[in-house]
């Protein structure tokens, strides 16, 4: 620690006389005045006029700018709105159906059915005596009237002969194999393919007889077996049968009708296609126009007689419609 120095060596600071302020009693001889006040100037009060005053938010630019983005959000959204309200309303209604999605989609290329006269649930689109769901339920094609190639339509399988329509051989024998005793063979010769080997009985007879009546044949049953539709109320009756052009074919190949009924040819091809039939002078010819996906063209046959009619932009593609 330092030691303490004795102030009496350090050196005086030097002053100026400037520096040093004397108030001294004046002396008696003096004319004694009154100390005059000195007055020091105020500092100048300059007016503070501080920032300049904020114009009113809805006055100024933000303002404008956020109004018009507002409204520029509004009139987007009600435009939005409206073109998706308008684009919906120009939907076609969907059917509402029991069937399912796949089961559609396999036979019509579509997953909610947009025409009841084709892949409605009650639709017939073939004419073979089943509605769609029935078709559905038996495990048949509603796009073939004769799902096992029996020469039965499959309606009058299920309805009249309570035959299986998805089995070409209700006889399972091997000879009936082997011999091709379909059952469309078996009915026309009088067998009954419930009981092989066996005529039909009377009891059979009676009830089959019964059945057509009341459900009625269809093609190709009546073709195979050389009868006439069974249910008379309704032979009399037109009526509307639908072909698919799918795969690059006809479905059904063949149909069956009478004079007066039409025939609906519906695309489920991806491809183009253009059903034409200009064979004979002697039968009514028809000309579609060129059929794009799910586009249909429809003809009425009022002549009977063998069409054998094919697709314009595919050749190869043939189709027969029978008329009676």
């Amino acid at each position: 620690m330092e030691p303490i120095r004795d102030n009496k060596n350090l050196p005086i600071p030097e002053r100026k006389p400037e520096d040093v302020s004397y108030q001294v009693m004046p002396h008696l001889s003096e004319k004694q005045s009154a100390p005059q006040q000195v007055v020091k100037p105020e500092p100048e009060v300059t007016a503070s006029l501080g920032a300049p005053a904020r114009p009113s938010f809805f006055k100024s630019k933000g303002f404008f700018v956020s109004l018009i983005t507002f409204l520029v959000i509004i009139v987007g959204t009600l435009g939005y709105l409206w073109y998706a309200n308008r684009d919906q309303s120009r939907q076609p209604d969907t059917v509402v159906s029991r069937l399912p999605k796949v089961w559609l989609m396999q036979y019509f290329n579509t997953e909610a059915c947009q025409d009841p006269v084709v892949c409605g649930d009650e639709a017939d689109p073939e004419s073979d005596g089943l509605s769609n769901l029935d078709e559905f339920k038996a495990g048949t094609s509603p796009v073939s009237p004769d799902t096992d190639e029996d020469g039965l339509a499959d309606g009058d399988e299920v309805n009249v002969y309570k035959t299986d329509p998805v089995l070409k051989y209700t006889d399972r024998r091997t000879i009936a194999v082997q011999a091709d005793y379909n059952d469309g063979h078996s009915l026309k010769n009088n067998y009954d393919p419930l009981t092989p080997g066996i005529l039909l009985t009377e009891t059979r007879i009676s009830q089959i007889t019964a059945d057509a009546t009341t459900f009625g044949l269809h093609e190709p049953t009546i073709t195979t077996l050389g009868v006439s539709n069974g249910n008379q109320s309704s032979s009399n009756q037109t009526k509307t049968i639908s072909v698919f052009i799918e795969n690059k074919e006809f479905l059904p190949e063949t149909s069956f009708i009478n004079r007066g009924d039409t025939v609906v040819w519906l695309n489920k091809d991806s491809d183009q296609h253009k059903v034409k039939y200009n064979l004979t002078s002697e039968l009514p010819n028809f000309d579609s126009q060129v059929l794009g996906l799910d586009q249909t063209f429809s003809f009425t046959f009022d002549v009977a007689g063998t069409y054998n009619y094919f697709d314009e932009l595919s050749p190869e593609i043939t189709g027969v419609i029978e008329v009676r």
